[in-house]
């Protein structure tokens, strides 16, 4: 696989609905007074040889930092002197508000990375746009709508990346014109704090995408690892047994306090419970949904996990999306620190032997 001369994006955007997970959830968290470009030259990658390619080129355009100005739709990438398109900067305006405060960033600097931003719902915008990431909801027809939109102003050699965290790639492809330029980039929330992005290749990506892919992840500083196309890839299928235990055991009455406990006495850095609303409570009914759908369409039986009721409960009846809107299995006071919704135990009764002890003693 030989990657072109001409491998790293030179403008980037990203796409997505009001109400996107990650796209405004990007922080500044680099250190503005590094060289953009050389902090942000990739390291040699062990998933393709070829890659070295790739840095030869940006060695090649260290000289010309000041001309290089790639927009992406995430403030991290202002940082390294992009420009961004997104529709909803708050959250970015907030995170960068909190470097000021901190002292890591002047206000100057957070200015200048600010004015980077174009807000924007208009997919003209994306017109000369080297890489589009889409991030909108995991709905198969609504993220087909928008590989289409967006591809009709794009330029033949533009990639299309899509940040679903569970649809395969090969299906949501099938939308494509192009489907050699089409990719999977999974980030996962909250962005701005984690540094792993999936990368999932479809069956018709092509190897010169997947370079650019990878050297676009390593120049925004975040640690790219090829996975395989099935549905959940690696992480979500991890992460997704992982919760789905938990709303087992809340379901079988052990209490949610000794699930939470249990879990980051085991090594876990939080429990199933904390971790469902970080990554939110309806994005999970999204995948559930989709996913039974899918299964309905291919003539298959749905395969469930058993937790389906407990999702239906939180997000359909009792609009408990999680961290997002402020209530999920915990609450999130605005003049306090997250706990444990107090309801739970009249949705979910503990058993009283584990809640109290066992034993005429206790």
């Amino acid at each position: 696989m030989q990657p072109p001369a001409k491998c790293r994006p030179r403008r980037i955007t990203s796409t997505a609905s009001a109400s996107s997970s990650w796209l405004t959830r990007e922080s500044a968290s680099t250190n503005t007074s590094q060289s953009p470009v050389a902090a942000a030259a990739p390291a040699p990658s062990a998933a393709s040889g070829a890659l070295s390619a790739v840095d030869a080129d940006l060695q090649k355009r260290k000289a010309k930092a000041d001309q290089i100005r790639p927009q992406y739709a995430l403030s991290i990438i202002a940082q390294a002197e992009a420009q961004i398109v997104l529709d909803d900067p708050d959250y970015s305006r907030k995170l960068v508000e909190k470097q000021v405060q901190r002292g890591r960033l002047h206000a100057e600097q957070a200015e200048a990375l600010l004015a980077r931003i174009k807000p924007t719902t208009r997919y003209a915008d994306l017109d000369g746009a080297d890489l589009v990431i889409e991030a909108v909801f995991e709905q198969r027809d609504i993220k087909a709508d928008v590989t289409r939109q967006a591809e009709a102003v794009l330029s033949p050699d533009a990639i299309f990346a899509s940040n679903t965290s569970t649809l395969p790639i090969t299906g949501l492809a099938e939308a494509s014109s192009r489907p050699g330029n089409f990719i999977g980039l999974h980030f996962f929330s909250p962005v701005e704090k984690m540094p792993l992005v999936e990368i999932i290749v479809g069956k018709k990506t092509s190897p010169e995408t997947l370079a650019r892919a990878m050297d676009y992840v390593q120049k925004i500083r975040k640690t790219p690892i090829v996975v395989n196309d099935s549905r959940g890839f690696f992480t979500s299928r991890v992460c997704g047994a992982f919760i789905s235990e938990g709303h087992r055991m809340l379901k079988e009455g052990i209490p949610a306090a000794m699930i939470e406990n249990c879990a980051r006495f085991a090594g876990m850095p939080v429990g199933p419970l904390a971790l469902n609303d970080e990554v939110a409570i309806d994005l999970s009914w999204k995948i559930m949904d989709q996913t039974r759908r899918d299964a309905e369409a291919a003539g298959q039986k749905y395969e469930g996990s058993g937790t389906e009721d407990v999702l239906e409960l939180m997000v359909k009846k009792l609009e408990r999306f999680g961290r997002k809107n402020g209530k999920g299995f915990y609450d999130y006071p605005a003049d306090g620190k997250k706990r444990l919704w107090p309801d739970l135990q009249k949705h979910f009764p503990a058993d009283p032997k584990l809640l109290y002890g066992e034993g005429e003693d206790k």
